[in-house]
This record gives structure tokens, sequence and C-alpha cells, in this order.
């Protein structure tokens, strides 16, 4: 080296850098990352336990402390703008930056509860749109910004499909509406990062000219920048998804810095929006819950193809860390591009014959206005005939209210399905027609219907191994039975009993002989909204095992000598009113699979007692504190003795708030409480009217 260039070299702002100022700058970095990690794991446990065991706090209380993230990082960021070198400044504005965007991010999970997943994530596009575009005006307006597609367009495809690759494998999508919530979270995303990086990445390379050392100091600040954002990110859901895969895109955002004069804007930009939509699009918010993820449903899938993206990340880092600007020379244009529409085709191959290319949306309940008088039923003494005239009268108010609405939706080609326990229509539309029917004087109020994604692989029950019991279980000890069939001669006999749960082993040796489609036949014995299965299965050994509690023979069941029927509504692990209502009807009037339960009921096949070891949690099922009250009272109406499980929110006081448990017209055992309603056990400020 000549004695000029020594002279440059010790003169360069990069050499005069402070190695301390570095220590804390890295130390920052670590910092950020931590807090981040701990502040959202945290809470997103604490919430979705919550969420389970309704202990101390709710979700959205204990979300709510996600807002020491910005505070936490921003604070020491702010401390360390005193430092002198610009390399370090421009790494710490950029932390400082992103705290603050996570800031504005978390304005959607205080003001809204975790179930407002929609509208929170409107909300959050909006304010990262807003956000990210200001940022990018900024780099305009510096003339930091390259306009046009440069060499890493090709590049930045390709990694975006591979990112999302395992989503279309593993995932499926929502409806059009779903679809474009996603695209205009990811676009949000995609400004804000690329935002960050046009603020940084010219920066690095203003004071420096070792690309080696830029790529591997800017793609570590804005992988913690990105995890920061992901962790801001959610209700109680995606935020778990993104903190996986954003952090993976710091390099690849890094090196389309790497030219000194402009940053490549529209690499970025595509890369952050295909990479994110997988996760946004194809996994629906409300689904990512802790039981949910103990079931093999959704969340096991959603995070498999999370890890894959970390792995990916991982590789992407090596990648760029190492080869750099050799990836962005011109021979590797054409390569990249041929690349990128090769994974292109792969993608659309794989998700056309082995992930699920139908769209799944979720569908609204319909509640009518005017519901059925059920009173006269209870001065009718033949049981035979209280159960036909609540059946027909129930029909009767479907039949003179529905077909004005029915009529709409046919002119519009709108799916829906009818219901007369409660006077309502499921139907299958977009939030759009929501708004539309909620101006109809004709109806009460709309209810949320989730339906279940499809998953590629449905978890199977586990065979059991339980030896045959040679005397009574200790559960018939404890409530006494055996002294009833002994001393009163009562086992059941001549009463049918109707399960409503996952469905049941007709062919159990507890269960078999029992069972009143034995010798009937199938049909009016057993229903299935759920795959339409003609014949008795059980999804995951629930139903079996309550039915079995109930009347299993061998010594295992409280009544076993009553006949049973039943019907599958928690075939998965989440339901919804309507479901639930499928099978209550069923109860009353039970029909031939095919059959319209409006037409083709038989009341005088009814349940005698139904019972039911589940429930319908409004935030996440959809169901208020009304509609099921209303089924069972037409229940009770019909002389139906109805069992419902009290659920698993305790032990704490007023903690029974799932319907149907917390009514007063059904049996369940609860733990007794303050009762805060005359017609409600548990904690609601809902009044429901007063039985009939």
């Amino acid at each position: 080296m000549t004695t000029l260039q020594s002279q440059e070299a010790a003169n360069s702002p990069e050499s005069r850098e402070n190695p301390l100022t570095w220590v804390l700058v890295l130390g920052l970095l670590a910092w950020s990352l931590f807090v981040t990690m701990s502040v959202q794991g945290i809470t997103l446990f604490l919430a979705w336990s919550t969420d389970l065991s309704k202990l101390f706090a709710d979700a959205q209380t204990l979300l709510a402390f996600g807002i020491l993230q910005p505070f936490l990082i921003g604070f020491p960021a702010i401390l360390l703008l005193l430092l002198k070198g610009q390399r370090q400044t421009a790494v710490v504005r950029t932390v400082l930056l992103a705290a603050i965007l996570s800031g504005f991010l978390l304005i959607p999970r205080l003001l809204l509860s975790p179930e407002a997943a929609s509208l929170a994530a409107f909300m959050r596009a909006g304010i990262g749109m807003i956000t990210g575009a200001g940022l990018l005006v900024w780099a305009a307006r510096r003339k930091d910004l390259q306009m046009r597609p440069g060499a890493g367009f090709g590049l930045a495809m390709l990694i975006g499909v591979l990112f999302l690759l395992p989503w279309l494998v593993y995932g499926a999508l929502g409806d059009w509406f779903d679809s474009l919530i996603a695209g205009l979270q990811s676009v949000a995303l995609a400004l804000m990062a690329a935002g960050l990086a046009a603020y940084l990445m010219p920066r690095l390379y203003h004071r420096s000219d070792h690309p080696h050392r830029n790529i591997w100091l800017g793609g570590a600040t804005l992988a913690i920048a990105l995890v920061a954002l992901a962790g801001a990110w959610g209700q109680m859901d995606y935020q778990a998804l993104l903190i996986g895969i954003l952090p993976g895109l710091g390099f690849p955002l890094a090196l389309w810095g790497i030219d000194q004069r402009r940053y490549d804007l529209w690499s970025a930009i595509l890369l952050v929006i295909i990479a994110t939509f997988g996760a946004l699009a194809f996994a629906d918010a409300r689904e990512i819950r802790l039981i949910l993820l103990l079931s093999g449903e959704t969340p096991v899938w959603a995070f498999r193809a999370t890890t894959l993206n970390i792995v990916l990340g991982w590789i992407v880092l090596w990648v760029v860390g190492l080869f750099n600007a050799r990836l962005l020379g011109r021979s590797m244009t054409r390569f990249w591009a041929v690349g990128a529409g090769v994974a292109t085709v792969l993608a659309a191959m794989l998700y056309l014959f082995i992930g699920q290319p139908l769209s799944n949306g979720d569908k609204f309940l319909v509640v009518f206005t005017e519901q059925a008088d059920l009173t006269p039923a209870y001065t009718i003494h033949d049981i035979d005939e209280r159960r036909a005239w609540v059946y027909e009268t129930l029909v009767a108010q479907a039949d003179a209210t529905q077909p004005d609405l029915m009529a709409w939706l046919d002119q519009r080609s709108i799916p829906y399905t009818r219901y007369y326990l409660v006077n309502a229509i499921e139907v299958d539309a977009s939030v759009l027609r929501r708004w539309q029917l909620q101006r109809r004087q004709d109806v009460d109020r709309i209810l949320y219907s989730p339906q279940l994604r499809p998953v590629p692989e449905a978890a199977l029950p586990e065979a059991g191994n339980s030896l045959k019991p040679d005397e009574v279980v200790w559960g018939i000890e404890a409530t006494r039975a055996a002294d009833v069939w002994s001393e009163f001669g009562i086992s059941g006999e001549g009463v049918t009993i109707g399960l409503s749960d996952s469905g049941v082993d007709a062919a159990h040796p507890a269960l078999a002989s029992t069972y009143r489609g034995r010798e009937r036949g199938d049909a009016y014995n057993w229903f299935d909204p759920w795959t339409d299965s003609p014949t008795p299965f059980d999804a995951n050994g629930h139903g079996t095992h309550t039915l079995g509690t109930a009347v299993g023979q061998q010594g295992v069941g409280v009544a076993p000598g009553a006949n049973w029927f039943a019907c599958a509504n928690l075939v998965r692990a989440f339901g919804n009113a309507a479901v639930y209502l499928d099978c209550m009807q069923f109860m009353l009037a039970p029909h031939p699979p095919e059959g319209d339960p409006l037409h083709e009921g038989r009341p005088d096949l009814a349940a005698d007692i139904s019972t039911n070891s589940w429930g319908c949690p409004p935030a996440l099922e959809g169901c208020d504190q009304l509609t099921l009250w209303q089924a069972t009272e037409a229940l009770k109406a019909a002389g139906i003795f109805f069992v419902a499980a009290a659920g698993n929110e305790g032990p704490a006081c007023d903690s029974l708030v799932t319907p149907p448990g917390n009514y007063k017209n059904v049996f369940s055992q609860y733990r007794k409480s303050r009762q805060v309603n005359p017609y409600f056990t548990g904690n609601s400020s809902f009044r429901l009217p007063p039985p009939g």
C-alpha cells in the first residue's frame, strides 16, 4: 500500500469509529431481540393459557402488555443516539424506527379484542401502509431509491416463492375477502420493511466501502428490526408465525442495498409480499390457538410451515452473507429469473396436486326477529303429541318468516342452510353481504359462524388398550348409580339417550347392544353434518367415552339399560352455533341423512335425554348467550331433558360463561358461584328472557 493510500485509510470514516461504540450497538441489537422474543412469547403463552383457564385475566388484558416492547427497545436506543459514529447511529436509528413502528402496530391490539381479527387486520394494514409509505417518500426525497427493478428482482421472486411453498402444501385459503385482507397486510409489511432497509443501507455504504461487512451488519440489523415488527403484528395469532418468517428476510433486504447510490425498492417489496402472504392467507388467525395445537389442528400444520421458513431463512442468511455482491452479478440475473420461473411452476403444481386449492371462507348465522311461542306446549300431557306440536310449530314459524330472505339469497345465488329450532339461516357469503343483511327489518342479529379450514391430514384417534373392568368402575360407585339399580330396579330401560359429540364407535362392546340403529338401521339414528358419513364413527374417541359414561354396559355407564342414537357435532376441535343446532334438531326430530330436517323429521323418535359434553365459546365459535338458550328452551318445551358440560374454565368464581352449560334450563354440574343473572349461571351482563 502506498503512503497516500495508507493516509486515506487512516482518515476514512470507518477507521475513526470507536470499537467500544460497536459493543454498545451490538448490545442494543441483542437486547432488542431478547425483549421482543420474551415479551411476545410470554404474553402469547399467558393469553393462550388464560383463554382456556380464565384464572386471573383475559387475553386482551395480557396482550396489552405487548406495549412494553417499543418502550424497552426504544429507551436504550434513544440513549445510544449520543454516539458519534454515523454507521452506528444509522443502526441505532433503524432499531428505534422499528420500535416506534411496532408501537403504532400495537394500537389495534389495545383497542380491539383478540376476536376482532378482521377489523384489527384492516387497521394494522392501514397503519403499516401509511408509516411504510412515509419512510419510502423520505428515502425518495433523499434520492436513495432505485425506482426501476434491479438485478435482484429475479432473486427476490425466487426467495419469496420458496418461502411461500410450505404454505401452499400445508395451508388452505379462505374466501376472497380473507385473501384481500392478507394481501393488504403483506403490502403493508413490505412497505415498512423496504422503508427501514432504504433508510439503513445507503448510510452504511456511504460511510464504508466494505460490502461484506455491510451485508452482515445491515442484515443483522434488519432481521432484528423485523422481529420487532412481527411481534407487534396480530391479536393473538399471526405474530407467532411472522416472528419465524420476517427475520429470514433481513439479509436479502440488505443485499438489495449493495448499490452505494440507490436502494432496489421493487425487489425488496416483491420479496416481502410473496414471503409473508403464505402465513397471512393460508392460515386462519382465529385458528392459531393453543387448544388446536394440542389436537392436531391448523396450528400444527402452520407451525410446520413456519419451521420450514425458519430453516430457509438461515440458508438464505449464510448464502447472502458469504457471497453477497456476487449474487447480483450480470451473469446471475438470467439464472435467477429462470429459477424464479421454475419455482413458480413447481409451487403451482404442488398447490394443485398436493395442496388444498379450494377457498374455505367463514359463514354467518342470520337469526330472525320472530321466534315461535312454545308456551302452549306445557299444557300438552301426552309426550308424543307434545313433541309433534313443538316440531310442527317451529317449522311453521320458519316456513312463514324465512321465504322472503330465501328469495333474496336465491336471486344472488348465495348458498344457505335453514334452521327451525332457532328461526335462523346460515349463509355462505362474504362480509359485504352480511352488512347488507343487517339492515333488514326481519333480522334480529347476525352471528359469526366460523368454518375450520381443511388440514392435509386429520389426526386419528388412538386405539384404546384398557381391559374390560372386573367390577363396577369408581365413577358408578361415586354417583351411587349401582344403588339405584339394586334398590329401585332402574337402569334406564325404556329411555332413549341422544348423544351430540365427536361421534360414537357403535361397535364398542359396551355400547353395541343398545344402539337403536342396530336393528332399525342408521337412518334416523345417526347424523353427521360434518362429513356426511352414513354410518357412525368417532373422530377422536371423546364421544364414545362420554356416551359410555351415560349408557355403557359392563359396569361403566350409569344407565346401561337405555338405548341410544347419536349425532356428530364436533368432529374437529371447533364448531359453531349452526353445527350445534344441526344436532339439537336431530335430538327433537331425527331425519334421514340426506333428508330435509324441516319436513322429514320424526319427533316420535326424539331423545328423552340429550347429553352434550361440549360448549360454544362466544369468542371463538360465534355463539352469543341467547341463541342456544332459545334452542334449549325449545327442547325443554318438547320434554327433552338436556344435559350439558359445565366447561373447563374454572376454578375461578363466575368463570362458568360458556353456553349451553351455563344455562339454568339445562342440567349441568358446576361449582356454585355468585349468580349475576336470574336466568343465567356465571359471569355475564346479558339478561336472558324468563323461561316459558
